[in-house]
């Protein structure tokens, strides 16, 4: 919850028995409220929460009064939850319409600029617009018309995929798949027999022939069927240190706003946590121990992204339900890559301009990836331009090209 103005509280009345769980509170400059919870009409109820996080600093100093809050959950249909932080960050970075399915079915971002304004908000804090409060409706601070903005912003159009056999399933996905793009019997056919059509599994950007649990959910810019849980998720945690290429020396943290480390399993996102960087000599290092909900004990593929740098991915990390992977130490086998390949893993993405090995510039940082980037600029990251979208945004623009800056000269994998 953000920015919440004088009634963005939760009122509890009466008879009301309410668990409140994980929740993240951030007043934002126009709240006035200085308790989230209000419980001062509860006649005979209650509340549980647990895990809920006031952001320090804004007007809401507490979660809840707590005059009726009991120590026990009332009973209630058992749900899988993510931490506050977790939370925060997944709101940020996986709500709203901003996905957009490829013709051969891969997820690519598409945030336009009223998500991008909306979430850079929240995340410096601000209104996300410049008009003084006093002369907002009712001096509340909100805007109230779309033009206080600029208006809604302009949409450029699609193309439509080519679907010779016109079963709702694109040539390119079939031909991918080992399907007949002329023949439209396949469409709604279920190979997998995983009680989902051809259709479903190209509009969910799955494996048609994969056989496993659809996930509803995309996961960035490629998504595949989530298996089945074995057993019920249990919190792993990680610490880790790393080399971040051509970071200011004058850097001495890098906020959890600016860094998320992704868990996957093959190509199925686990989970994603948001941690601090503080640096460590040459390194930068987790303060808190990023967090991740693993059905499985195995071996797990850790990404890091970061606004600041290029992208990493590390191989080969072992982790463990209800277990802590200390891998900012010299040796320990279970974190793979981690610490293998902290010193030279290549960065992650970095080569924009494309795949052609015999071009000269391939699997590198150079002026093909600033023409590429130029092309491309202010402009939302779809096609060959999500390349150049070094810190995964969804628009390609200054914040990119001061990275590519940064790395002009390094090699991309």
């Amino acid at each position: 919850m953000y920015n919440l103005g004088g009634y963005g509280y939760v009122n509890l009345r009466e008879t009301t028995k309410a668990n409140l769980v994980n929740n993240y509170v951030k007043a934002g400059p126009n709240a006035t409220i200085s308790t989230f919870v209000r419980d001062s009409e509860i006649t005979s109820g209650g509340y549980y929460h647990s895990g809920n996080v006031v952001e320090p600093g804004g007007s809401v100093k507490s979660f809840s009064p707590d005059n009726h809050r009991v120590s026990t959950r009332y009973s209630a249909p058992s749900v899988i939850t993510s931490s506050a932080q977790q939370a925060f960050e997944d709101v940020l970075t996986k709500s709203g319409a901003i996905h957009g399915l490829n013709c051969d079915g891969t997820w690519f971002n598409r945030p336009d600029a009223v998500d991008v304004r909306i979430v850079q908000s929240v995340r410096d804090g601000t209104r996300g617009h410049n008009i003084p409060p006093d002369q907002t409706d009712r001096k509340l601070g909100f805007i109230s018309d779309p033009s206080d903005v600029g208006g809604w912003p302009t949409l450029a159009p699609g193309t439509a995929c080519q679907d010779s056999d016109h079963d709702g399933t694109p040539n390119d996905w079939e031909n991918k798949y080992g399907f007949d793009s002329n023949n439209g019997s396949d469409g709604p056919q279920d190979f997998d027999n995983d009680g989902h059509t051809n259709l479903e599994e190209f509009l969910n950007a799955t494996n048609p022939k994969g056989g496993n649990v659809i996930s509803l959910t995309p996961t960035g810019q490629t998504a595949s069927k989530t298996p089945t849980p074995t057993t019920a998720p249990n919190a792993a945690r990680l610490k880790l240190k790393i080399q971040l290429p051509d970071i200011l020396a004058s850097t001495t943290n890098i906020p959890a706003s600016d860094v998320q480390v992704e868990l996957r399993d093959g190509t199925n996102s686990v989970g994603v946590a948001g941690v601090d960087l503080v640096r460590n000599g040459n390194y930068f290092q987790t303060q808190s121990d990023a967090s991740f909900n693993i059905s499985q004990n195995k071996t797990y593929t850790v990404y890091i992204k970061t606004k600041t740098s290029l992208r990493r991915l590390f191989t080969g990390v072992s982790l463990a339900q209800s277990q802590t992977l200390d891998c900012t130490v010299a040796i320990n086998p279970s974190c793979g890559e981690l610490i293998s390949q902290r010193d030279n893993k290549p960065l992650a993405s970095g080569d924009g301009d494309g795949f052609t090995v015999s071009s000269g510039s391939y699997n590198k940082v150079d002026s093909a990836d600033l023409q590429v980037l130029a092309t491309h600029f202010n402009r939302p990251a779809t096609g060959q331009s999500t390349s150049a979208d070094f810190n995964f945004d969804g628009i390609v623009n200054i914040s990119d090209l001061e990275i590519l800056g940064k790395n002009y000269g390094a090699v991309g994998d």
